[in-house]
This record gives C-alpha cells, sequence and structure tokens, in this order.
C-alpha cells in the first residue's frame, strides 16, 4: 500500500467537457468575439477623428503661417459691379481698387442701358440735360 503523503492538492488539468457545456463555451465564445469587433470598431473611430483633428489643426497652422509670410489675409470686402466700355468691373468700395474684370453680357449692358434712360429721363423732369 502507497502512503499518502499530503491530501487536496489543487492544480488545474484538462478534463473532458460534457456537450451541453460545449454549446454554452461556444455562444460564450461568439459573444466575446462580437465584443472585440465593437471594440475594434470603436477605436477605428477614435482614430479617424483623432486624425480629423489633427488635419483640421494643420489646415488653420497652414492658414496662419500664409497670414504670416504674406502679411496679408483673407477678408470678406464690400464691392460693387460698374459698367465700363463693354466690360464689367468688380471694385472694392472700401479702396476702389479693381480686383476683377469680365466681358460684359447682354443682361449687363441691357441694365446699364435702363440705368442710362432712368437717368435721362430724371434729369429731363428737372430740366437738365445730361450731356
Amino acid at each position: 500500500m502507497k502512503d499518502i503523503i499530503n491530501r487536496n492538492i489543487k492544480r488545474d488539468l484538462l478534463c473532458t467537457v460534457a456537450e451541453s457545456d460545449l454549446l454554452i463555451h461556444a455562444k460564450a465564445a461568439a459573444e466575446r468575439r462580437h465584443d472585440i469587433a465593437v471594440e475594434k470598431d470603436k477605436e477605428a473611430k477614435r482614430v479617424k477623428a483623432h486624425k480629423e483633428a489633427v488635419l483640421e489643426l494643420e489646415a488653420k497652422v497652414a492658414h496662419l503661417d500664409m497670414i504670416v509670410r504674406t502679411g496679408k489675409e483673407p477678408r470678406e470686402v464690400v464691392c460693387f459691379e460698374q459698367f465700363v466700355n463693354g466690360v464689367v468691373e468688380l471694385v472694392r468700395e472700401d479702396t476702389g481698387e479693381v480686383v476683377e474684370t469680365r466681358q460684359a453680357t447682354a443682361r449687363d449692358r441691357q441694365t446699364d442701358a435702363m440705368v442710362i434712360g432712368l437717368l435721362d429721363r430724371a434729369a429731363e423732369m428737372k430740366g437738365d440735360r445730361r450731356s
């Protein structure tokens, strides 16, 4: 007979699993795989948002660099169009500088003719003649 030296020793050893337990473990593994996919998707969205934030900041820095380099920045300026010898000029209201020119369209010419006609009629009513 063999003598027992120590009792109640516990070890993790491989044991055969019942079919019903295999199904429980398979379902749990599928749920964990789904959880992993969800976490990876969340991480991908965080990475994308981070990249977009960095790109936005880089665009702002590039804009500021351009201002510092040129000493000028784009600003909204009130302008008006004027008809001059078959050309329409876009003129800054603050400085009077012509910033753009284009060939007049038929509509531009018609509008100019209407304005001249109105000015002529107004002058006639006042007793003056436009020259």
